[in-house]
C-alpha cells in the first residue's frame, strides 16, 4: 500500500465515521418518534455517544494523534486541519514520479 493510499484509505474512514454520527442521531430522533421506549432509545443515544467518541478518535494520517485533540468551541465538529502537525482535511500527498 502507498503512502497515498494511505491517507485516502484513512479519509475514507473518517467520512464513514461521521456518516455513523448522522445516522445515530437520526435513528434516535426516529426511535423517539416512533417507538417511545426508554431501553430502546437509551441504546440508540449510547450506539451516538459510542460513533460520536470513534469521530473524536480518528488519527491523522501523517502524525498518527487524534486529529481533533482538543474539543474547545462550536467548531469542534467541523476542523479543518489536524490539531497536532496542520495536515489539512482530505490531503493526499503526491508520489513522487519515477
Amino acid at each position: 500500500m502507498t503512502g497515498s493510499d494511505r491517507y485516502k484509505k484513512a479519509w475514507q474512514d473518517r467520512r464513514s465515521r461521521i456518516f455513523s454520527v448522522l445516522a445515530m442521531i437520526v435513528i434516535v430522533f426516529a426511535c423517539l418518534k416512533i417507538w417511545p421506549s426508554n431501553l430502546f432509545v437509551g441504546g440508540c443515544v449510547l450506539g451516538a455517544l459510542l460513533a460520536a467518541w470513534r469521530l473524536y478518535d480518528f488519527r491523522c494520517p501523517r502524525c498518527g494523534d487524534r486529529f481533533m485533540a482538543t474539543l474547545d468551541g462550536p467548531n469542534f465538529w467541523s476542523r479543518r486541519h489536524c490539531q497536532n502537525c496542520n495536515l489539512e482535511k482530505d490531503t493526499v500527498p503526491r508520489e513522487p514520479r519515477q
